[in-house]
């Protein structure tokens, strides 16, 4: 089964749906759901848990449009009350469309790369600018957002770690330069891309969605570190059939999803015997409980295996679905259930966002490949894992002044089973040599393969916008002496202070941010500062 057949189906189903376009449509409706970790959609969170929108899961995203609906606030007594999102909406027949915000982005470092959670953009030394802008519409069942980015990056030079290598391996990732497409540097010039961006076509048809994408995926409760897959990296290219919404099912409801897509590595992967491209695989879903409104208990798997020559077979698409043991696969792998081309990422997750209480929590837990049996993941629980702990909490001092506090961990270090068990460093893979990346830059916890990392933020939201502060943290590499052991002063850490402001306006947001990065122990040399500053205007229309 190849792609073609997937847009084969996808089609029909369009056609199907089309019927009911005219009817299906409410005047009112809003064409685009919010993007994967936007301003927007976090902001929708705290109108959950301050009880001014209904409970909705969010560890299935992207939401569709209809979603976006359904998490319209109750009322107007909030900060950004003003902003009236449906005003922008405008109406061709049976068609209800919209221009999205035409967003220009400017980044500077004064020393090294710095930068996450921002999509496509790679931010080098140096300025870096990014433009995106587009249209989302929908017509009945059918809606379809077009939004395309592009980015330059100065790329200036900067000290490179490795610098005996030779040709492309020079850029390469500074402590595993042969196991993940991490590059520290792309190339000795400018470097420019045309994305796709967020870009999807979707069709929902009573309880199902089927579509394709190129748009970041954000699976699981995180709001800076997923353990699977976040807006850090591009999105890539894939044909996704899930629920449209959450199905009721007596005792609660559930959402879910599965995707497959085609993943690409940067010019200066290392060297891989099974080609430049991989099939994605995966499925994640969620579980609400009745009676427990705002909780969402999930989990989610994701494979990467080499893309296969002569197209795509029933055990491609059915991989994400198989055993979850060793044990139980090795009938169809080797002895040992190994299969040498399969690399897996699996988690567990939580998030209670706790209605008009202020407080949401949550959690997510992952492994890397399979254990053998039950009693293997019992007793080496820590073994190939990490976690990412949560929370947010709200002060409404007036009902247009908030206060929010934010936190969050994460920890994927290698633990201290590395001397009689074999480990690695979280998204590093082999035989598949590019690691959990897309074109150069890992697909969930930014900070996920040195180690882990964590953040405190506090937020005033108020009408004209938002002030925020945040100190952080984030492990770029730990060094491992004999059996497996950390040394002291063998991290290089990053530990950042931050401060930025939103100003919203009746058509334009502007965002000024500046940062202090100080990166200890560089690369297991001498400390360095860098200076982040950024820039991010939105037109709306």
């Amino acid at each position: 089964m190849k792609f073609r057949v997937a847009l084969t189906a996808l089609a029909v189903v369009v056609q199907a749906g089309l019927g009911r376009a005219a009817s299906a449509q409410r005047a009112d409706s809003v064409a685009s759901a919010p993007t994967v970790g936007s301003e927007q959609e976090r902001y929708e969170r705290l109108l959950q848990i301050t009880g001014l929108a209904r409970p909705y899961p969010l560890t299935v995203r992207a939401l569709s449009p209809q979603d976006e609906q359904r998490l319209s606030p109750a009322d107007t007594g909030h900060p950004w009350a003003g902003v009236d999102r449906a005003s922008r909406v405008k109406h061709a027949g049976p068609v209800v469309w919209q221009a999205l915000p035409v967003r220009d982005q400017v980044f500077f470092n004064s020393a090294f790369p710095y930068g996450f959670n921002d999509g496509p953009v790679w931010a080098g030394r140096g300025l870096t600018e990014s433009v995106d802008a587009g249209v989302a519409a929908r017509w009945g069942v059918l809606s379809l957002q077009i939004d395309p980015m592009v980015f330059v990056a100065q790329n200036t030079a900067f000290a490179l770690a490795g610098s005996r290598r030779s040709g492309n391996a020079i850029y390469a990732n500074a402590v595993r330069p042969g196991t993940i497409d991490l590059p520290q540097r792309f190339g000795p010039r400018s470097y420019a891309r045309l994305d796709p961006g967020q870009t999807t076509l979707r069709v929902d048809v009573g309880p199902g969605s089927v579509g394709f994408s190129t748009a970041d995926q954000f699976w699981g409760p995180a709001i800076e570190s997923p353990l699977i897959l976040g807006d850090n990296a591009a999105g890539f290219p894939n044909v996704f059939i899930g629920t449209a919404h959450p199905l009721d099912i007596g005792i609660g409801s559930v959402h879910g999803k599965a995707v497959y897509g085609r993943l690409e590595e940067s010019p200066y992967a290392p060297p891989n015997a099974f080609g430049a491209s991989r099939f994605a695989s995966g499925v994640v879903g969620e579980f609400t409980p009745r009676g427990a409104p705002g909780l969402e208990i999930g989990a989610a798997r994701f494979f990467h295996t080499p893309w296969p020559a002569d197209g795509i077979t029933a055990s491609d698409v059915f991989h994400p679905f198989e055993g979850i043991l060793k044990k139980s696969l090795a009938t169809r792998t080797n002895q040992n259930g190994d299969d040498p081309e399969d690399n897996q990422l699996a988690s567990v997750f939580f998030r209670w966002a706790m209605p008009a209480s202020g407080m949401e929590l949550y959690g997510e837990y992952g492994r890397e490949d399979h254990n053998w049996d039950l009693r293997d993941l019992f007793m080496n629980i820590d073994h190939d894992a990490a976690y990412t702990l949560g929370l947010q909490r709200v002060w409404r001092r007036s009902a247009t002044k908030w206060y929010v506090l934010r936190g969050e961990v994460m920890n994927s270090r290698i633990s201290h089973q590395a001397p009689s068990e074999n480990q690695e460093s979280w998204y590093v893979h082999s035989p598949i040599t590019q690691g959990h990346t897309e074109l150069g830059q890992i697909l969930g916890a930014p900070s996920g393969m040195g180690g882990g990392g964590s953040s405190i933020s506090l937020d005033r939201y108020q009408p004209d916008g938002r002030w925020t502060v945040r100190l952080g943290r984030e492990m770029q590499a730990e060094l491992r002496g004999a059996g497996g052991l950390a040394s002291p002063d063998s991290a290089d850490v990053m530990q950042s202070l931050g401060v930025e402001r939103l100003l919203k306006r009746s058509a334009m947001d502007l965002t000024f941010g500046a940062t202090g990065v100080w990166d200890l122990n560089r690369n297991f040399g001498p400390d360095k500062f860098n200076l982040n500053l950024s820039f991010v205007a939105s037109r709306h229309w």
